[in-house]
């Protein structure tokens, strides 16, 4: 079932489309991308594009696509040799509790690069993996399995002393595996 869009007047709407380039689509996108912004079927119908949609591409190469469409887009290109894992951490670190950081920083820095060698050489991956792919989802699976700080201090759920590194490991090992099952073949 298709649930409709539901945006309030002059409110902009952002696309992320973050698949494969395939040659076909992306050039019925060129005239969506150019000053008309409208999109054009294959049975010859016309949808045109609210000024407040914008569209954001996050493919892994642009082999498919033509210099017309290349043209249209502003690039911005980020090699995975140019930013690794660890600044993406440190933002995320900076997010959670004082606390939380040394010990999270500590288990991150001693587990994460022998697990991705090791899943690198012994797991065939059906998509291709990047660390920062793999840091930005065991960065939201942990944050839904730390404690909220928001619970007040009567609460009988709140912790007493600061978690550490025998609390935290457990989950953390979890964020590894679990959003991974899914491109393990």
């Amino acid at each position: 079932m298709v649930c409709p869009l539901s945006i309030i007047i002059g409110e902009h709407v952002w696309l992320v489309l973050d698949g494969p380039v395939d040659a076909i689509w992306i050039e019925n996108l060129n005239s969506v991308l150019d000053d008309n912004r409208t999109l054009t079927l294959a049975n010859g119908d016309r949808i045109p594009m609210s000024p407040t949609c914008k569209v954001i591409f996050e493919p892994s190469n642009i082999d498919n696509a033509s210099p017309a469409t290349v043209s249209r887009n502003g690039m911005v290109y980020m090699s995975s040799s140019g930013l690794d894992w660890q600044p993406l951490l440190q933002a995320w670190l900076r997010t959670r509790p004082h606390h939380e950081q040394g010990v999270l920083t500590e288990l991150f820095s001693k587990t994460f690069p022998a697990l991705f060698t090791w899943a690198k050489q012994n797991v065939r991956f059906c998509l291709p993996v990047l660390e920062v792919n793999i840091i930005t989802q065991a960065s939201k699976v942990l944050e839904g399995l730390l404690p909220d700080e928001t619970v007040p201090q009567h609460h009988h759920n709140r912790r007493n002393h600061d978690p550490d590194t025998e609390e935290i490991q457990p989950g953390l090992g979890f964020t590894f595996v679990w959003p991974r099952l899914h491109i393990y073949t």
